[in-house]
């Protein structure tokens, strides 16, 4: 049987010590302080509980489970987003008010832009978060708080961290996880050598990922030494160079059209007119691509313009467990699959 491409990662075992900073020196280079919980969204929650923003104004285009991470009390505002996932900076900076807190997203990797930064240091008065969940390494943070989601990026069976870069925040009392079965997908398909049992390990996969919870359980031991063992660079340039790879073969897909980048990818995304369908015919073949996001939390007639790019994007895998073979799998298979009736 052909061997799957895409999905949630195994375990990443590090072979050797990091030969230049490590992932987990890099994202919390500098800090004032950091969090490390099970997941971001805890985090996130954690934060806005004991700072209670009087609002948290969450792009349109965002994941449910940041949404759910806001608590009771707090109310949640969507601002718009351009073609390309850019805040409309005239109509956020004209309705966020002194207090509220502000996330912005590092899209697929991508670092926001320039003209965002430059805003939030003209409004020093609102708490600005920036979502790095998608992003491995965006350059350096330019926000008052940085979330990270290592398991979005990498093999590790949990984690979030929660990173201040000005003002030192509170230590933060977190319970270590009585129960390790939120472990045992990743290492189950880590052991699972050909990846032929991709039906027991993805079970588990969605059983763990469904029983996860906004909470103060700390981020596990192995995660955290897992995360200080990966080189940063080196997954970093294997994720460049295969992103290329599937650009200069879809670059007529391809939602960023820059063939070149200088950031961390998370995947590729393409833009067509069903993802949902692409997506179906490409598991057929056993290459899982990524859905950021099938529902959004927003408005969808507020924000149809957001939600229609919902249906239309879907996320390339590109990260370091592959090379220029899969990708050239991945784009045959993207191209037959749409030339299909």
């Amino acid at each position: 049987m052909i061997r799957p491409i895409g999905g949630f990662l195994p375990l990443c075992v590090p072979v050797a010590p990091p030969r230049g900073p490590s992932v987990l020196a890099h994202w919390t280079q500098g800090a004032a302080s950091v969090w490390r919980l099970h997941n971001a969204r805890s985090g996130l929650h954690a934060l806005w509980n004991l700072l209670r923003p009087r609002a948290v104004w969450l792009p349109a285009y965002v994941c449910e489970e940041v949404a759910k991470a806001v608590p009771p009390g707090i109310a949640i505002r969507y601002y718009a987003l351009d073609d390309e996932l850019h805040p409309l900076l005239d109509a956020m900076s004209a309705s966020i008010e002194d207090g509220d807190h502000v996330v912005a997203m590092g899209y697929f990797g991508r670092p926001v832009r320039a003209d965002l930064k430059a805003l939030a240091r003209s409004r020093p008065h609102v708490g600005w978060i920036e979502d790095r969940a998608q992003a491995l390494d965006a350059g350096p943070p330019w926000a008052d708080w940085a979330v990270y989601s290592p398991r979005k990026l990498l093999g590790v069976p949990d984690g979030g961290l929660l990173v201040a870069r000005h003002e030192a925040l509170p230590p933060l009392s977190a319970r270590d996880a009585a129960d390790v079965s939120f472990m045992h997908a990743c290492i189950a398909r880590y052991e699972d050598r050909d990846e032929q049992d991709n039906d027991r390990w993805y079970a588990e996969y969605r059983r763990a990922e469904s029983a996860m919870s906004c909470d103060r359980q700390a981020m596990s031991r192995l995660s955290e030494a897992v995360l200080a063992g990966i080189d940063l660079e080196d997954h970093a340039q294997r994720r460049r160079d295969n992103y290329r790879v599937l650009h200069e073969l879809l670059h007529d897909l391809a939602f960023h059209r820059e063939p070149s980048i200088d950031f961390a990818p998370l995947g590729m995304p393409i833009r067509v007119s069903s993802a949902e369908s692409l997506s179906k015919r490409l598991a057929e073949r056993r290459i899982f691509a990524a859905r950021h996001w099938r529902t959004l939390p927003s408005d969808p007639q507020q924000h149809a313009h957001e939600h229609g790019l919902a249906g239309e994007l879907l996320t390339l895998p590109c990260d370091y467990r592959y090379g220029e073979p899969e990708m050239k799998r991945i784009a045959e298979a993207v191209r037959e699959c749409l030339a299909a009736p």
